[in-house]
Formats: structure tokens, sequence, C-alpha cells
């Protein structure tokens, strides 16, 4: 699997903690959207730019 694969896969992950942290209350929208920000930074999905 190539780095840009494992970055889609690291990247996807990511966004399902933080989707279950969002809808248990732990997160706010601020704080997930702040966070999304980073991962997108250092993943650097292509989907994320689609």
């Amino acid at each position: 699997m190539d780095s840009i694969n494992k970055n889609e896969i690291y990247y996807q992950a990511s966004v399902c903690v933080l989707n279950k942290l969002l809808q248990q209350g732990i997160i706010t929208d601020e704080e997930y959207k702040k966070i999304d920000a980073l991962n997108i930074e250092k993943w650097k999905p292509l989907i994320a730019s689609i």
C-alpha cells in the first residue's frame, strides 16, 4: 500500500473518531473543525480536497 492510500485511511479513521466524539457531545462543532483541519494538514488526503 502506498503512502497516499495510507494517508487516506488514516484521515478517514480520524474522521470516524471525530464523528463519534461529536455525537457524544465530547467535542463541539468548532473543535471538530479545528481538529479536522489539523488532520487534513497532517495527512493531506485527496478525498478531503474534493
